[in-house]
């Protein structure tokens, strides 16, 4: 029975790791004074949690969930991590 569910924590452990490096990314967007590009990218984050839950729950349940989760995440550390590494390109 919990076989099944080895899957769904792989994929949570892979999102763990975005959100660390997410949050770092995060917190030197917060130090250059950006706080409205981080709401905008949490608000992103959160729709593309809310659709891709809608869709993948139904499918595949549990890991639907993770899945639809890692995947915003993952979106949203993109986000972060091209402003930053675009904001530190200009400033050299």
């Amino acid at each position: 029975e919990f076989m099944m569910g080895s899957s769904v924590l792989t994929v949570l452990s892979f999102s763990a790791v975005i959100i660390v490096i997410d949050t770092f990314v995060g917190v030197s967007i917060l130090s250059i004074g950006r706080t409205w590009f981080l709401a905008g990218t949490a608000t992103v984050w959160a729709a593309i949690s809310i659709i891709s839950s809608y869709l993948l729950i139904p499918i595949l349940g549990a890991i639907g969930l993770s899945l639809a989760l890692a995947s915003a995440y993952l979106f949203r550390l993109l986000c972060n991590g091209l402003y930053i590494a675009k904001y530190y390109s200009n400033r050299s």
